[in-house]
C-alpha cells in the first residue's frame, strides 16, 4: 500500500507530531553551532592540489633506479666485475726516457701492479694533445 501525502490521515500524523514530539534542549548551543560553521567554512574553500611528486616518493624512486641499474648492470655486464688480468691492458710502459736533454722521466709502479706513474721534470706543461711515444 502506497501513502499518499493529501491524505487526511497523513495530516492528523503530522500534527499530532507537531504537538508531541519536542526537540531537546542542547547542552552547549554556541559551542556545536561555532563547529558547525567551522565545517562549513572549511568546507567551502578550496583545498590545495596535491603535488605531483613528493619528495619521499621522488627519494623512493632514485633509490629504485639506482637499485635497478645495478642489477641490470650485474645481470648484462658481469665480466665487468671481475678484476682484469695484465693481457687485457691496451697499452704498457716498457721504457722512460725524453729525448730533449733537460727533461727527465722516470716510471714508478703503483703497489699491487695496478698502474704506472710516469715523472717528468724539466716540463712546465704538456699539453693532452701532444703524443706520447
Amino acid at each position: 500500500m502506497k501513502s499518499d501525502p493529501n491524505d487526511p490521515r497523513w495530516d492528523k500524523t503530522r500534527a499530532l507530531l507537531k504537538e508531541h514530539l519536542t526537540v531537546p534542549p542542547l547542552a552547549h548551543p554556541d559551542f556545536i553551532n561555532s563547529q558547525v560553521l567551522e565545517a562549513i567554512r572549511r568546507d567551502g574553500k578550496p583545498r590545495a592540489a596535491a603535488p605531483l611528486f613528493s619528495l619521499r616518493g621522488l627519494a623512493w624512486s632514485g633509490a629504485g633506479a639506482l637499485a635497478a641499474a645495478v642489477v641490470l648492470s650485474v645481470v648484462l655486464l658481469p665480466h665487468s666485475l671481475q678484476p682484469r688480468s695484465e693481457g687485457e691492458f691496451i697499452s704498457q710502459v716498457i721504457e722512460a726516457r725524453a729525448e730533449i736533454p733537460q727533461l727527465s722521466v722516470t716510471s714508478f709502479h703503483a703497489p699491487g701492479d695496478r698502474g704506472v706513474v710516469l715523472w717528468i721534470e724539466g716540463s712546465d706543461f704538456i699539453p693532452s694533445e701532444e703524443a706520447v711515444r
